[in-house]
């Protein structure tokens, strides 16, 4: 058996959406180093590497805006399977993107982080590693893949649930009309971030740094006690948390913050007011540049994503260059974030079979781009 089939194979055993096995590999090690990113602040690149084998390739993984970073725990997971397939892993803990903010000087930190990983000696000899960037890591990660000094270092690009469309984006998000998006489900808990990334153009917001501190800090401890819970999407368990946590906040503070959790009437119209008034944020969109690709690229996506809506998938496609190699997959099987079980699994056979078939295409993918031999 190849290399390539040995840690395809490895993969699907645990990235499967058949597995019931939900536990991170332990046969792989956690290594830190330090970085000094935009803004002076400290950095964090993580190195996840096998102990029972040599790697055989590489990746650098691109994380959304997720206050958990490399420990969020699914993301601990993944990183800790790609390493057991015989993977050497790479996670830059972004600061912007902890605190859950997009702003322009991403690019050149997570560029940073790339360029410390090709020279750090963990990446295999004559291996360029692969990209996988997940949902709002898309944008980062394909600006940085079509930088002429990085284009040529990389062996292939995938984003999982990514976006084209910022505004498009936000306002799916955010529960604000869309054409073919109208009965879509959209996962309430996301309400927080898109509110902390529309704060000075919100009507009626604060402008002091005091008091969008402390909404920002009331909303971080929201997503904290109901992100990765799917029990939590539901206003009956999700509303008793966010009006909890209002009391704890000046009263004049209160409305807004209820607003950003879904929790109370009128945050659409305020989001919707701030997307027509607030400034058209051109860096934002990775479409511009991406006549600077070089490497292949597969684009993933999720058809029941409640977070970025799957039409985000064709607008990247469909903004390619002609030169670009590009596979386009879409899933059943993932949304945005796990499914919810076994239950949920068994009701999509006989669908099931042919989306195991398009698992394999983006596994297949994946170890290809990372370098892995044939």
């Amino acid at each position: 058996m190849s290399q390539a089939s040995r840690v395809r194979r490895r993969l699907v055993r645990w990235l499967g959406p058949w597995s019931s096995d939900q536990r991170a590999p332990k046969d792989v090690r956690f290594e830190t180093i330090r970085l000094e990113a935009s803004g002076d602040r400290a950095m964090d690149l993580v190195l996840i590497t096998p102990t029972r084998r040599p790697p055989v390739g590489a990746v650098m993984v691109v994380p959304g805006l997720h206050f958990g970073g490399v420990e969020e725990r699914r993301m601990r997971r993944f990183v800790s399977v790609l390493a057991h397939a015989g993977l050497t892993v790479a996670v830059p803990n972004l600061p912007d993107y902890l605190e859950q903010v997009l702003r322009p000087g991403v690019v050149d930190d997570l560029a940073l982080a790339l360029e410390r990983f090709l020279t750090s000696g963990s990446v295999p000899e004559e291996t360029r590693p692969a990209l996988f960037t997940i949902s709002f890591g898309s944008w980062p990660g394909l600006e940085v893949a079509c930088r002429p000094e990085l284009a040529e270092r990389i062996g292939g690009v995938i984003t999982f649930g990514g976006f084209a469309d910022w505004r498009e984006t936000l306002r799916f998000c955010v529960g604000l009309g869309q054409e073919g998006a109208s009965d879509r489900p959209r996962d309430p808990l996301n309400r927080p971030v898109c509110f902390m990334n529309l704060m000075g153009d919100l009507p009626g917001a604060p402008t002091d740094p005091k008091a969008v501190e402390a909404l920002f800090r009331g909303w971080r401890g929201f997503m904290e006690r109901t992100w990765g819970h799917a029990e939590m999407k539901t206003p009956e368990r999700y509303v008793p948390v966010a009006q909890a946590l209002a009391t704890e906040l000046p009263e004049d503070l209160r409305a807004l913050f209820l607003q950003g959790c879904a929790a109370a009437p009128g945050g659409e119209d305020l989001c919707e007011a701030a997307l027509s008034r607030c400034d058209p944020r051109p860096w934002l969109d990775p479409r511009p540049k991406l006549d600077g690709l070089r490497a292949p690229i597969s684009i993933v996506h999720g058809r029941d994503d409640d977070v970025i809506p799957i039409e985000e998938q064709t607008r990247l496609a469909s903004a390619l260059p002609p030169h670009a190699e590009a596979q386009v997959y879409t899933t059943g099987l993932y949304g945005h974030s796990e499914r919810g079980g076994a239950a949920q699994l068994l009701s999509l056979i006989p669908g099931a079979v042919q989306e195991g078939r398009i698992l394999l295409h983006m596994l297949g993918d994946l170890v290809r781009y990372a370098g892995v031999r044939p």
